[in-house]
């Protein structure tokens, strides 16, 4: 990674295994996409209202900017559905947006 990349936790603790999942996907993307010029991450933790209601999802938002000064911004939120009740699929559906929204 050659530009630190904000990696904020909202609702949870910051936890290493998980900020360390997130660089790893950042440095893929500027394998492929080149270095980021600036970028923050944010994870936010689901609220579950009940115990009985499934397990809500994890937002992951992500926004960067490239050397190119190409900007953008993806976000997952509610509406991602079930499977981003598992944080690391919703941090990697998300930089898989941010994959595709950088081509």
């Amino acid at each position: 990674m050659s530009t630190p990349v904000a990696i904020d936790f909202e609702g949870m603790d910051a936890q290493p295994a998980v900020r360390n999942a997130v660089v790893k996907q950042i440095v893929r993307f500027e394998k492929r996409f080149g270095p980021i010029a600036a970028g923050r991450v944010v994870l936010r933790s689901p609220k579950n209202g009940s115990i009985c209601e499934a397990p809500a999802p994890y937002e992951v938002n992500i926004e960067m900017s490239l050397l190119d000064g190409r900007n953008f911004f993806v976000g997952g939120g509610p509406q991602s559905g079930q499977r981003h009740a598992d944080l690391n699929l919703a941090i990697s559906d998300a930089f898989k947006w941010a994959r595709t929204a950088a081509l």
